[in-house]
């Protein structure tokens, strides 16, 4: 019996009026597709008569019932709230401000936690509050959040160690804090990245079906963040590391193409040009967000920190992938805007 996989928060599965039910249908290899087509005579065949033709149907029409409310259209969420990032170039590129699933990557002290520390100074100061999970140990500065002028009684600081903590409070804790506190107007995960490139990193023996397995968690864990932002009205910010993607000099040939190795590239987010290169050079040092396209394309909004050391001092910048852009026009979607990171925060560099 599929039904499990197929509603797995269902209430069915915990009701013991129907527990036997799921067992015969689990023996006779009932799936949940026989039973929401099939006629109830069908179904009785199958499984040789040793169920209630009532309780048959009882349970046939609580699942259809539950499958239309499942994809009947809902009324429309109210607007989410946006939030400022402090720097007020970047919040006119952003139409106002971040709202939905937001992904902030790049390489080591580029700024990451700079960033997500002034997105809660500008939530806590307006008098909503936020959550802020850290993986990495040691993330939360609670002296440098003073200092750039941060209301500590609105933020609750959550720390992860393992990849079993990091599910739990996702899965678990975060919901639970959601509802008790409908305040709450920014999550902030700083970075989701650290444990699963750790624990779910594909070993070399069976490269490819560990791949799978890690996409497929980030699929998952995805789809449940997209939830809580429509349930609870609520912004995700999403930290994400950068791997360094050395690549062969690969041949020139178009089975090579249909090859996991060349695939692999488009699948973890190398552009067109990179891929290429890949395919007529020998590319040292390609540099990547960790987790790759699946949360790439669950993403509303994709800031990229990059820094560039100069004569004097390091050069520091926001790219913007935006899916709402002022003009509408695809030479606009990719802006870079150049900022320094000062005692008071992020600011803008004119």
């Amino acid at each position: 019996m599929d039904f499990y996989d197929q509603f797995p928060n269902s209430p069915l599965n915990f009701d013991e009026n129907f527990e036997s039910l799921f067992q015969i249908f689990s023996q006779h290899k009932v799936t949940l597709f026989e039973l929401l087509t099939l006629p109830t005579d069908e179904i009785l065949k199958k499984t040789t008569g040793s169920i209630s033709v009532i309780q048959l149907k009882l349970l046939i029409s609580l699942l259809k019932a539950e499958l239309f409310a499942k994809f009947n259209p809902q009324p429309p969420q109210q607007d989410h709230l946006l939030i400022s990032t402090g720097l007020n170039k970047v919040d006119a590129e952003l139409l106002g401000g971040l709202s939905g699933l937001v992904e902030i990557f790049g390489e080591s002290s580029t700024g990451k936690s700079q960033m997500c520390f002034q997105m809660m100074k500008t939530t806590s100061s307006s008098g909503h509050k936020c959550v802020y999970i850290s993986t990495e140990g040691g993330n939360f500065q609670s002296e440098r959040l003073l200092q750039m002028g941060a209301d500590l009684k609105n933020i609750f600081m959550i720390n992860c160690h393992d990849l079993e903590s990091q599910d739990h409070i996702i899965n678990y804790q975060l919901p639970i804090l959601l509802k008790q506190h409908t305040d709450i107007r920014l999550v902030i995960v700083d970075s989701i990245s650290h444990h699963i490139r750790v624990e779910l990193n594909p070993s070399q023996s069976n490269y490819f079906q560990d791949y799978v397995k890690t996409q497929n968690y980030i699929s998952k864990l995805s789809k449940r963040l997209l939830s809580y932002i429509d349930t609870y009205n609520v912004t995700i910010l999403l930290t994400n590391q950068i791997s360094s993607k050395p690549v062969k000099k690969m041949v020139n040939s178009k089975l090579k193409m249909l090859g996991f190795d060349y695939q692999l590239g488009w699948l973890v987010g190398l552009s067109a040009d990179e891929t290429t290169a890949v395919q007529e050079n020998i590319v040292d040092d390609i540099k990547i967000p960790t987790i790759g396209l699946n949360l790439w394309n669950s993403c509303n909004t994709r800031i990229c920190l990059r820094k560039r050391y100069g004569e004097v001092q390091t050069k520091r910048s926001i790219i913007l992938y935006h899916e709402t852009q002022p003009s509408g026009s695809p030479s606009n979607f990719f802006n870079e805007i150049q900022f320094q990171i000062t005692g008071n925060g992020l600011e803008c560099i004119e």
